[in-house]
């Protein structure tokens, strides 16, 4: 997916050898590669995501959480806890104009669906100071729009949503008029001398009696003389109409056609090695902008 795509590569850790394999080791304990996937993911789909860093100085603390992290006292991060939007709030914003974070969240406040304390420190309802958390956004609003949407972003899905909405409606128009296009055929002996005749109101009747017999029995009954077949009509433009839209999608997303559609390179191109430089670029700035920040941290 889009997320799993920014991070399959992982990371590279620049430290002392030695410690490279203690941080492996709390990598895996604190399930960071998944939880920054599944961060990714939920900012995508609902606009942000926040995960809190528990870590040993607030223990049996809960008041400490509120309190900017002091590297200095920490020796351990004791769980990463992954929140969506709905499970937190802002509660404060930064007011300093010389603190470097100015207008950015200062004081959250978190809502975990369930009450049970992580370490005896996290709860439901608790105030966490934003040092000790990882925010990561979705579709990013202006300042203005970001503080009326209780400081959390907007989503990329519902950015994408009228693309969606228009392709889904294409395909279902298309499901219709394949049906409509159907054209049923019937053959009568002699039908043009029973048109002018006396035995013209039988016909009509006769056309009634089939079509009361396929709405009801779904079948014809035919008698002599006659055949009856449906020919399949045909839908012309349908697939550079269909590619127009899956162009729209495309644009929106900034996900090239075979990557998003699955579709084969077109033109000279036999890798598509072009879209998928692109692609690379793309995620290069989604990582800088979403994901270096929290990383670092």
């Amino acid at each position: 997916t889009w997320a799993d795509e920014q991070v399959h590569k992982g990371w590279t850790l620049i430290e002392d050898r030695r410690k490279v394999g203690d941080l492996e080791d709390d990598e895996e304990r604190l399930r960071v590669h998944e939880h920054m996937v599944e961060a990714l993911r939920t900012a995508a789909l609902f606009g942000g995501s926040l995960i809190v860093m528990v870590t040993n100085d607030v223990a049996g603390s809960p008041e400490a959480l509120k309190t900017p992290l002091n590297l200095d006292a920490v020796s351990e991060v004791l769980a990463l806890v992954p929140l969506e939007a709905g499970e937190f709030s802002v509660d404060e914003y930064d007011g300093d104009f010389a603190g470097g974070t100015f207008r950015e969240p200062l004081i959250y406040r978190v809502h975990p669906p369930t009450a049970t304390a992580v370490s005896g420190a996290l709860r439901s309802g608790e105030q966490v100071h934003a040092s000790r958390c990882l925010y990561v956004f979705g579709a990013r609003l202006t300042t203005a729009a970001r503080y009326a949407n209780g400081g959390i972003d907007g989503s990329l899905l519902e950015a994408m949503w009228p693309q969606i909405r228009n392709l889904e409606t294409f395909e279902q128009s298309c499901a219709i008029m394949a049906v409509e296009a159907k054209q049923d055929v019937m053959k009568v002996e002699g039908l043009a001398a029973l048109t002018t005749s006396d035995q013209a109101e039988l016909l009509a009747m006769r056309m009634q009696a089939i079509a009361t017999q396929r709405s009801s029995a779904n079948m014809v009954i035919v008698g002599d003389g006659e055949q009856f077949e449906s020919r399949a009509g045909t839908l012309t433009g349908v697939a550079e109409l269909r590619g127009v839209f899956e162009s729209g999608l495309s644009a929106v997303s900034s996900m090239p056609r075979t990557i998003l559609f699955g579709d084969s390179p077109g033109g000279l191109s036999t890798d598509d090695s072009a879209s998928r430089r692109a692609w690379d670029r793309y995620l290069g700035l989604q990582q800088k902008k979403r994901l270096k920040r929290p990383v670092n941290r």
